[in-house]
């Protein structure tokens, strides 16, 4: 029926597309802090380079094993606990001291957010019928 469908279109998709700003902003905000963080961690730009692909290394790495515990967990868990995790690493961002921990921590980071985006069109698919 339409009206299930624009019911689920208002509930759904404002928390899901906020989600994916989140995630968009999260994955390039690395090259914002580089202007601040350079100086501090005494970092080249090739180190920031490093930092930000460790980042799609760990994102590429769980994306599948993490879109297909999705149907046996749950979307809600799944997607829940990339983005508890995915925002505790991002906040403990600003306690690095050197370019190793911004590596480490941009590896976890990539970690936890690779389930969130396969999460949410798996679990959109579920909701919406194909036609």
């Amino acid at each position: 029926p339409p009206e299930l469908v624009t019911k689920l279109l208002r509930k759904l998709l404002p928390v899901l597309w906020l989600g994916y700003v989140f995630n968009i902003l999260d994955r390039s905000n690395l090259g914002y802090a580089q202007l601040q963080m350079a100086d501090d961690l005494h970092a080249t730009p090739q180190a920031f380079g490093l930092a930000s692909g460790i980042f799609f290394l760990g994102y590429a790495m769980l994306q599948l094993p993490l879109n297909h515990a999705v149907p046996r967990l749950g979307a809600r868990r799944v997607l829940s606990t990339c983005m508890v995790c995915w925002g505790i690493l991002s906040a403990s961002a600003g306690l690095v001291d050197s370019v190793g921990q911004l590596c480490v921590l941009r590896f976890a980071l990539g970690l936890a957010e690779s389930g969130f985006f396969p999460g949410c069109l798996l679990y959109l698919t579920a909701w919406f019928p194909s036609s």
